[in-house]
């Protein structure tokens, strides 16, 4: 693959990675407790394929952004 393929790739896996943390931030928002955990699925597997590749996803990715949400109110 050449140098812009993967710059291509990156690129494109950043914005996957970018959407899928606003749906789920989006759906935590909501207290949509039914799109939480697809999102955060996604979230993850997207994570795994940049670390995979060594793509930089950008953003924060902590244990609390990429974990399961609380849907009560404290």
């Amino acid at each position: 693959m050449g140098e812009v393929a993967v710059g291509e790739f990156a690129d494109a896996l950043r914005a996957q990675i970018a959407e899928a943390r606003a749906l789920l931030e989006q759906a935590r928002a909501t207290k949509d407790v039914e799109a939480i955990t697809p999102h955060l699925l996604r979230l993850r597997y997207l994570l795994e394929v940049a670390a995979e590749n060594g793509v930089e996803p950008g953003g924060e990715d902590t244990a609390e952004s990429t974990g399961p949400a609380s849907t009560e109110e404290g």
